[in-house]
C-alpha cells in the first residue's frame, strides 16, 4: 500500500522490520514497489538478496524485474532475466 502511494521509505522500513519472516509475497511486493517507481538497481539488488536467502521467484517476481528494466532501458538485462526464468 505504501509503495503504491510513493512512500518507498516507509515500505523499506516495514520490509526490513519483517526480517527473516519474509515470504514470496513480501519479496514480490517490495520488488514491484521499487520497480513501479523506477528503482531498477535497487530492484535487481533485492532480487539477488531474495535468491541468497533461499526464496524461489515466481512469475510475479519476473514481471517486477522486467518492469524495472523497462523503466531504466536495460533491454539486455531484461532479456537475461527472461532467459533465466527457464532455469530458476
Amino acid at each position: 500500500m505504501y509503495a503504491r502511494c510513493g512512500r518507498i521509505d516507509v515500505t523499506k522500513n516495514m520490509f526490513n522490520e519483517i526480517g527473516k519472516r519474509r515470504n514470496l509475497c513480501t519479496w514480490n511486493s517490495m520488488i514491484m514497489g521499487l520497480a513501479v517507481h523506477g528503482k531498477c538497481n535497487e530492484t535487481l539488488e533485492l532480487y539477488e538478496q531474495m535468491l541468497r536467502e533461499g526464496t524461489e521467484p515466481d512469475d510475479v517476481t519476473f514481471v517486477g524485474l522486467i518492469l524495472a528494466c523497462t523503466h531504466e532501458g536495460m533491454v539486455r538485462k531484461g532479456q537475461e532475466l527472461l532467459e533465466s526464468m527457464e532455469t530458476v
